[in-house]
Order: structure tokens, then sequence, then C-alpha cells
């Protein structure tokens, strides 16, 4: 209850933001992963591996061969993110659901490690580096495997499947990288016949629960998680449905398929049991006013221009997540700032995209997201921001700019 109170200072949340954007934890810690797995004391096995090692999986979908078209973006963008926006294809491989007997539990976040300590990828998050040693040290802390060898399992689960890592309170990485994996649970059970409880964090966000039971699950079906050291007899580890290199590392595109099985399941359930709001429009822009980071300095100016091409203002901390899902399933054109809320991007149809971003977007997920789905997609920067704080910073948006881009899409 403190710690949520904590949480309503602006002031602490931004630096919890920092320090979460900075990754020192990792970074204090690789030289001490990096030495483990050197060692081969400690080994990671991804999915890869797993196909390699488990004797009990199911391959339940094809490879999905993607190509995108190109990005809107104005001529003055840096020219590595030009080409990293530019029409391409790509691959993402089939998806995988493994059964693995006897794995401990452990942390805060739920590691999955087996009886000899090799750390299971899947039970965390996705490669988004170039680096193994900082990625597993920005996986796992020293603590969780001081308590995997020193303290005994204080319980016992028959079966679960595990959603919990440290980007799930993002609404974005709940979503695309933790939702999507519940296709492969329900078609494991629809296999085995048997039923996955799904383990979720100890304090989750009511968007979480939403989304769980619009998806099906009630709260019988969900296990409250309490950091202790768990031996699960019958671990369901779904893989991630993501783009991988060949060396196996992740670089940035999700599986359109997985994102649109959410979608559907999701919506399906909200317009057959929820009552939602008719304040809904084809052409709408999603205020960050009430959010911490990427604000519009010049937002009343903004809705002045906007209000010309008839788009309407919407703040989604105002709506519940049944009328966001709803506003989205009938936007044709959406206007942000870089941030979670366009995570719901997948809830529209033949949808135009434009992303407002600073002097360079914060990353690519979201062009990569909307490209993927077919959507016209455009990264409005903004070069004359402030620099220091290109993460978070609030943004003023050159209205002129903005027109020119709009006038692409048209």
């Amino acid at each position: 209850m403190f710690k949520k109170q904590l949480r309503k200072i602006k002031f602490l949340r931004e630096l919890s933001r920092f320090i979460y954007r900075s990754g020192i934890k990792g970074k204090i810690r690789q030289p001490f992963i990096k030495i483990l797995l050197e060692s081969q004391l400690l080994q990671e096995l991804n999915c890869h591996d797993l196909v390699r090692k488990s004797q009990h999986y199911y391959q339940y979908g094809p490879v999905e061969h993607i190509s995108v078209s190109n990005a809107y973006y104005l001529q003055d963008m840096p020219s590595h993110l030009q080409e990293e926006l530019q029409a391409q294809e790509y691959t993402i491989p089939s998806p995988y659901i493994f059964e693995l007997n006897n794995i401990y539990l452990v942390g805060k976040y739920a590691i999955g490690l087996t009886p000899q300590g090799e750390f299971i990828r899947e039970t965390s998050f996705p490669y988004y580096i170039d680096n193994i040693a900082f990625h597993t040290a920005d996986s796992l802390s020293l603590r969780v495997l001081t308590s995997y060898y020193v303290s005994p399992a204080s319980q016992e689960l028959p079966i679960a499947c595990s959603l919990i890592n440290s980007w799930n309170n993002n609404y974005f990485h709940w979503i695309v990288d933790t939702l999507t994996k519940l296709e492969g649970v329900r078609y494991y059970e629809n296999k085995t016949g048997l039923k996955v409880p799904l383990i979720i964090p100890t304090h989750p966000t009511k968007w979480q629960i939403e989304s769980l039971r619009y998806l099906g699950y009630k709260q019988e079906d969900l296990i409250l998680w309490n950091s202790q050291k768990t031996l699960v007899r019958k671990l369901i580890v779904p893989s991630f449905r993501k783009q991988y290199k060949t060396e196996g590392i992740y670089n940035g595109y999700d599986s359109p398929q997985a994102c649109l099985w959410v979608a559907q399941k999701i919506k399906q359930y909200v317009w057959e049991n929820c009552n939602s709001s008719n304040d809904v429009h084809p052409y709408i822009y999603i205020s960050r006013h009430k959010a911490v980071g990427r604000q519009i300095l010049n937002e009343a100016e903004l809705n002045t221009c906007l209000q010309k091409y008839n788009f309407r203002r919407y703040t989604l901390e105002d709506l519940t997540l049944a009328d966001q899902i709803n506003l989205f399933s009938q936007a044709k054109f959406i206007i942000a700032p870089h941030g979670a809320g366009l995570t719901n991007m997948i809830f529209s149809t033949n949808a135009k995209v434009i992303e407002i971003c600073g002097v360079t977007p914060p990353n690519l997920v979201f062009a990569n997201l909307g490209k993927s789905l077919g959507f016209q997609y455009g990264c409005l920067t903004n070069p004359d921001n402030f620099q220091f704080r290109k993460e978070d910073g609030n943004i003023q948006v050159d209205l002129e700019r903005l027109t020119s881009m709009m006038n692409m899409f048209i």
C-alpha cells in the first residue's frame, strides 16, 4: 500500500523510470554473470535449446513470412532510422509450447531454473540487445541465484504457466510479449486435456485482470506469485512470439498473427459482454497529459490544428479497458505520442498511424507493430526538442511538420 502511494509522487515515478531505463542493475551484475557463463557454472536455455533438449513440446503454428512497406517520415530524419523504416521482409519462426518437468521458479519475477541450474530464457523476457552476458544479467540477480542454490522450495505446484517478468507492468509488454503466449497455452490444454493455472504478479493491475478475463480466465484460474522458491512439477512454457536473428538475438519484430489472435479474442468478449462507451470517432488523437514523460508542451495549439482535420482528443487514463478497445476498434486514423497506449492499435483494422516523437523515437516497437499489421505508419520527429531526456522528455510539436506528414497520408 505504501509503495502504491509513493508511485503517485511524480518525482519518484520519474526517478524510478530513469533508473529502469539506465539498466544500472544489469551493468553492475554483468561482470559476475559473464564469469559464470564463461565458466559454464551458469547456462542459458533459449527456445532453440529447448527444442533440442525437451522431450515434450508442441509446434502449433506455421512460420510467418512478413513483408512490410515503407514508413512515412520527413527527410531530415537521421539516415540510420530512415534505413530501419524502409520496406523489408522478415520471418517469425514457428511457435512452440514446452512441458518441462521439475522446474524451480525463483525470485520476484519467477525466473525458471532447471534442476541442473540452467536458466530458462522463455520464463523471463525476450532478447533485446546483442550481448548475452548483459541480457542475462538484466534478467537474473545474484540474489535469485543464491536463493536457488541455498533455499529449499517452500511450495510445490503440480502444473502451471508463469506470466511474470520484469517488463509486464508495462501495457505494451503485457499485451504483446505476455498475452500472446496464451495461444500456446490454449493449444496445450486442447491437446492434453489438462487445465493450466496461470501465475500472475502479486499485485496485478486492473487492466491485467480485465484482459485475462476477456480471454476467458476466471479468478480460480490464477495464482498470485509470492516470490517464494517454488517447484513446479509440470511448467508449461510458451515460446516468445518474436523474430530472432540467426544467432538467437531478438531484433524487434512481433508476430502479427499472435497479436491478432489476442485482439480477436478480446474484442469478441468486449462486444458480447461489456457496455462500452459510445463516444467513439474514426479520427483520434491520444493525449499523454496525465502520463509521466512525453507530454505535448503545445497541446492546446496541437488540438486546434487537429480539429481542422476532424480529430477528437482522448485521454486513455479516463477510459476503461473495454472503452479503449472499442475506441481503437473503430479508429481509422490514430495520432499519438510514443507510449504504451499505441499498443491498442492491434484492435484496429486498416488504420493510419502517426507516432509523435522528440528528436528521435525512443525505439521502433510501434513502427514495427504498425507496419507488420499492414497499417500506413508515420514517425514524426521534432528535431528542435531538448535531447537530454530523449526517452521520456516532453515534446514541442512542430505543427508544420505534422501537417506535412498528414498530407502524405491523403
